[in-house]
């Protein structure tokens, strides 16, 4: 059971690089228009982290929205948090500063893991 207990870390670690200067990136998959605004789980496939906004892809809304949800999520200022590539994609990089790696792993897998609670109990 211990294996399936560290899997989810390795595929949230699969989402995270670190740059020379101590920055992490954090790569994303966006979905604009969504009834829900947060994040709601890892494209393995494509190894990313999934975020859900409201906000449509257009004049840059959805960005900003990945900004404040990612802030809200993960406890960390925007001011912090910048999209640093796919600015008109679906899927981007988010330069993250303040935080140490394995805090955001730890931050990202608590709430997949209550997203995976919430759907075995619904």
């Amino acid at each position: 059971m211990n294996n399936s207990e560290s899997k989810p870390n390795l595929e949230i670690e699969g989402c995270i690089q670190k740059t020379l200067d101590g920055d992490l990136l954090l790569a994303i998959e966006v979905q604009p228009n969504s009834s829900r605004a947060e994040i709601t789980g890892i494209n393995t496939w494509r190894g990313r982290l999934q975020v859900a906004v409201k906000a449509p892809a257009l004049r840059g809304a959805a960005n900003s929205a990945v900004v404040v949800v990612l802030s809200e999520n993960i406890g960390i200022s925007k001011d912090n948090l910048e999209i640093t590539q796919g600015h008109t994609s679906r899927q981007k990089m988010i330069q993250i500063t303040g935080i140490e790696s394995a805090t955001l792993v730890e931050k990202i897998d608590s709430i997949i893991t209550a997203l995976k609670k919430n759907d075995d109990e619904v």
